[in-house]
């Protein structure tokens, strides 16, 4: 219980763009989850899924706040993490690779980014998802920024056309576009 209330609290600072204060809250959220006290909530699995969603948002804060190098050095360790829990061929893998990806793009390091884009995309279509993802759809779009910053407008607008195509399928987008609720 303490742990979502200090997630809540650290969504709530980041929202405020109080990046120090969400800093503050997740690092805490990390301490908890280390204690046994924590787990005893969750199943192991549950708990590694909230604390690897916990070290994303905190790079992504990272992110925002332009500690580059830092984001990439906890995005750099989930990597391993994932491997060992989840398997190469895992969605939680290739989320992890996916925020290192981000990271790189933030640091215009874009011919990486795209390569590891690539990667969590083929191993999240290889995992079972669907096109349409949302997994999926977010590699795509780092996938042609990184084409973008790469200025390769010719392949980046492909890229995008099959995100655009892609998202056409999903079925909340037709629901959504229909005004059903169905």
């Amino acid at each position: 219980a303490r742990a979502h209330i200090l997630e809540n609290e650290g969504k709530l600072a980041e929202s405020d763009a109080s990046y120090r204060k969400a800093q503050i809250h997740q690092r805490e959220i990390l301490a908890n989850m280390s204690t046994r006290a924590a787990f005893r909530e969750y199943s192991v699995a549950q708990a590694y899924r909230f604390q690897e969603t916990l070290d994303a948002d905190y790079v992504g804060s990272l992110i925002l706040q332009g500690r580059l190098y830092e984001a990439e050095l906890l995005a750099r360790g989930m990597i391993p993490r994932n491997l060992q829990r989840t398997g190469r061929y895992s969605v939680w893998t290739a989320a992890a690779v996916r925020t290192l990806a981000e990271v790189l793009l933030g640091q215009s390091r874009f011919r990486e980014a795209q390569a590891l884009g690539q990667i969590a995309y083929d191993t999240i279509i290889g995992a079972g998802s669907a096109p349409y993802s949302q997994s999926a759809l977010r590699s795509g779009q780092l996938i042609a920024n990184s084409l973008i910053g790469r200025e390769e407008w010719s392949e980046a607008a492909k890229q995008i056309a099959a995100l655009q195509e892609a998202s056409r399928i999903d079925p909340y987008v037709q629901r959504v576009t229909r005004g059903s609720s169905e």
